[in-house]
């Protein structure tokens, strides 16, 4: 019994893993690679025909969690949250600011606090984190950019927004301590126990009282992943917003095969009929989640993904009817008119027939 609560705690740590969200299950053409570039100790394993994960070199550090667009991969992070100065604070500190530090609002790595859970956050009225951390540049997890400037970066989409801003206050580890010490139960309600942490309270109180754990029901339904950055504030009088993501359409590459609308899983590209023989490509940043699947599937080299970038411009279409098969076909107004649709100017039926016939 002692082996197995072992082995069960050891899975608490693992990252838990939704294959149904992953893009390489959405699309065989799909490039990306984050939760392999992510891990520091090269426990994923990504071939033509399957994402593994080697448990014995996995540590737990949840880089890839934070890595994945997707939310494929989910981990729980206990953050410690409370009131300082009268102020919603986070607390946090990474495993390697220093030895003495032991308890709440230690985490593996400070990166885990991805820009989706800064913005989960900032919803709840969080406006202030404090941290202190060791050394990213020399860190064994291989993070080579200062925490620092990964909570500028969020702050240029707040003031982008002309929202307040994240106040952020890198502290040595006995000020942290002594932070730590002062804070205070926060007043935002807490939110829903999650089903990790449902089933670790169950499951020690079946060990420490001796009693038999009963078979429960806890899975919940899954969600499709969403994007961050529709939990953003909006500012109507702002027109400058800058979105982490935007899919970039090059008008002059795009033949207008539409492949990239299809396979998007979050509707972040659109087309909108704008007049009888009108219409348009746009855009909706907010609701990408930056998975690339419309770079991968776009066989123009058309589409780019910009990050920390305003809204792009609607791409103009014209539309017609292909002078070779009869079909309605659109293409972007800046190219040149066209006659045939993109699989006749491609098939050239006009030679094939001749070649029957002759």
């Amino acid at each position: 019994m002692l082996q197995w609560f072992k082995q069960l705690k050891q899975e608490w740590v693992l990252p838990e893993i939704h294959p149904e969200r992953c893009v390489h299950s959405q699309c065989e053409i799909a490039s990306c690679t984050n939760c392999v570039e992510a891990c520091p100790h090269a426990a994923w394993l990504l071939d033509a025909g399957s994402l593994a994960i080697d448990t014995s070199r996995c540590d737990g550090c949840g880089l890839c969690v934070a890595a994945c667009t997707e939310t494929a991969l989910t981990q729980e992070l206990d953050l410690l949250s409370g009131e300082l100065a009268g102020k919603q604070t986070l607390l946090v500190a990474c495993e390697y600011t220093d030895q003495k530090l032991k308890g709440k609002g230690l985490i593996p790595c400070l990166y885990l606090i991805s820009p989706a859970r800064l913005t989960e956050a900032y919803k709840l009225g969080y406006q202030q984190l404090k941290f202190a951390c060791g050394d990213c540049q020399h860190c064994p997890r291989q993070q080579t950019s200062s925490f620092t400037k990964h909570l500028e970066e969020f702050n240029r989409l707040l003031a982008s927004r002309a929202a307040p801003l994240i106040q952020f206050q890198h502290l040595d580890p006995q000020t942290w301590n002594q932070q730590r010490t002062s804070l205070k139960p926060s007043s935002s309600p807490e939110t829903a126990q999650t089903r990790r942490q449902f089933l670790k309270q169950a499951v020690n109180l079946a060990v420490e009282k001796g009693l038999e754990a009963k078979e429960l029901s806890l899975e919940p339904e899954l969600k499709p992943a969403q994007a961050w950055a529709a939990s953003l504030p909006i500012n109507p009088n702002s027109e400058s917003a800058l979105y982490p993501f935007a899919a970039q359409i090059n008008p002059l590459r795009c033949n207008a095969c539409d492949a990239c609308i299809q396979l998007c899983p979050h509707q972040a590209l659109s087309i909108v009929k704008l007049s009888a023989k009108e219409m348009a490509y746009e855009t909706s940043p907010e609701q990408c989640t930056g998975c690339k699947l419309c770079v991968d599937s776009c066989d123009q080299q058309a589409l780019t993904l910009k990050t920390y970038s305003p809204q792009p411009e609607p791409v103009l279409l014209k539309q017609t009817r292909c002078q070779t098969c009869g079909s309605p076909f659109h293409y972007p107004a800046m190219q040149t008119a066209q006659t045939q649709c993109r699989i006749c100017s491609k098939a050239n039926h006009h030679r094939q027939l001749f070649q029957v016939y002759s």
